[in-house]
């Protein structure tokens, strides 16, 4: 069943990348989000994996994970981010944590008890991961969506609509310039 959803993946294009769908790698990559955030939730988790693979993509013309992301209300996630995180938790890489915000809210927050396998990244992928888990560092849920919801790939894009990597052209971050 893995073997077959990771294959409907592979597809090597604009909405990929231009890298195949590589479950390892992501997995990876949310582990040492987690790891260097010392804990992140759901709405930030995503848009920080969103900002490293279309920064990387700006950068070096691929994306890291070869994940497609999708507009969602909330701003880009990952296609199938809750399979993707659910196969994380089971392989015991990340934990969730309810964590009551007020009264009336509560919010998932991943943290790690491991690190990340950096023998997946090249030094400059670790450097954009780097680069925007520092940028990002003080944003909360709400303004890390909010700034997604500027971005050109966003307002360009519908519900449910997959979001091209064309769009990394005129992302708001970038290494130089910051």
């Amino acid at each position: 069943m893995i073997e077959d959803y990771i294959s409907s993946k592979q597809k090597v294009d604009e909405y990929s990348g231009f890298s195949g769908f590589d479950l390892d790698k992501m997995i990876n990559m949310i582990v040492y989000v987690t790891e260097k955030t010392k804990g992140v939730f759901t709405t930030k988790l995503n848009k920080l994996l969103w900002y490293i693979d279309f920064l990387n993509f700006k950068e070096c013309s691929k994306s890291i994970s070869g994940s497609n992301y999708v507009h969602l209300p909330l701003g880009p996630v990952p296609d199938d981010y809750k399979w993707i995180i659910a196969t994380a938790i089971e392989d015991g890489l990340i934990e969730e944590e309810e964590v009551i915000l007020s009264p009336e809210s509560a919010g998932i927050k991943y943290t790690s008890s491991v690190s990340a396998e950096e023998s997946f990244f090249s030094e400059k992928e670790k450097k954009i991961m780097d680069f925007v888990i520092d940028y990002f560092k003080d944003y909360n849920c709400s303004q890390i969506k909010e700034k997604s919801h500027e971005e050109k790939a966003y307002r360009e894009t519908k519900n449910n609509e997959k979001i091209s990597y064309k769009y990394a052209a005129s992302l708001s971050v970038s290494l130089t310039g910051n």
